[in-house]
């Protein structure tokens, strides 16, 4: 069973997302915390980009690519995608991992480096969820 303390940056889970466009298992990583610890953030990791959503070059430039040699898990070349972020509480994720999911693993230090900084400076996220996250001042 996984704990609330278990909710680490960087950690990666695979769950049947309510969030997710359709009703499949996604995988996701959790990119920060709100302050007050009641919250995390978390993004997609996509097997392709979805040229139908990310449909500029300014969203292109926010996929960050990973592969199956770092991460086992994969079965391909994916993309996590930095262009949006969804926020849970952690009761609410806890309960959907130990109900439909699993833990992966955890990201690397750097690409968990390069994901919030590409997140920070993502202008199609509202600086208000930024700062919630600790992300930004």
């Amino acid at each position: 069973m996984v704990s609330i303390d278990d909710l680490a940056e960087g950690t990666i889970i695979d769950i049947r997302d309510p969030y997710s466009f359709d009703d499949k298992h996604k995988y996701s990583i959790i990119v920060a915390h709100s302050a007050d610890e009641f919250m995390v953030a978390t993004v997609f990791i996509n097997s392709e980009i979805n040229t139908t959503t990310i449909n500029s070059p300014e969203l292109v430039a926010l996929q960050h690519e990973i592969l199956p040699t770092s991460y086992r898990f994969l079965r391909q070349k994916s993309f996590v995608d930095c262009s949006i972020i969804t926020d849970r509480t952690k009761i609410a994720l806890v309960n959907e991992i130990n109900e439909t999911g699993r833990v992966l693993g955890n990201l690397s230090a750097d690409d968990l480096l390069t994901v919030r900084t590409l997140i920070t400076n993502a202008e199609s996220i509202y600086p208000y969820y930024k700062k919630l996250f600790c992300l930004i001042e």
